[in-house]
């Protein structure tokens, strides 16, 4: 699912980037080849800032794990056992982990080239607008 939205991300940007030349071009104003360079970095950002929104929820992870280390003690468990529960919880939680830092990379990933991409038209889109214009 985040992969398709980064995806959809990456193509919106790089649509609305282009959308401000030919705005510039419909309207005769080459000023405005920037614009949409422009919304597509804060499409960018705000994807960046309501990704962030769902964090990672690793601490409800070790607060489980605790919440099994008291009950284990209350239950009167081998130690074997709940060295091996700890275990399984703590193997679980680095394969999380893990998986979350492959999904943010991808994420940074897309951010960059999207907003590379929309940053190059929002600052020098005029320029390729006017050479649209008089052309």
């Amino acid at each position: 699912m985040r992969l398709k939205l980064q995806i959809a991300l990456l193509i919106s940007c790089t649509l609305v980037s282009l959308s401000g030349l030919y705005a510039a071009y419909l309207f005769n104003d080459a000023s405005l080849g920037g614009r949409g360079g422009a919304i597509g970095v804060a499409m960018s950002f705000a994807y960046l800032f309501f990704s962030s929104l769902n964090t990672y929820k690793g601490i409800e992870k070790f607060d489980a794990a605790e919440e099994e280390i008291a009950s284990a003690l209350q239950l009167q468990m081998s130690i074997e056992q709940k060295l091996q529960n700890i275990l399984d919880r703590f193997t679980l939680l680095k394969k999380d982990i893990e998986n979350e830092a492959r999904r943010q990379r991808s994420a940074n990933i897309f951010l960059a080239i999207s907003t590379v991409i929309s940053t190059l038209f929002g600052g020098f889109g005029d320029l390729v607008a006017h050479q649209l214009i008089a052309k």
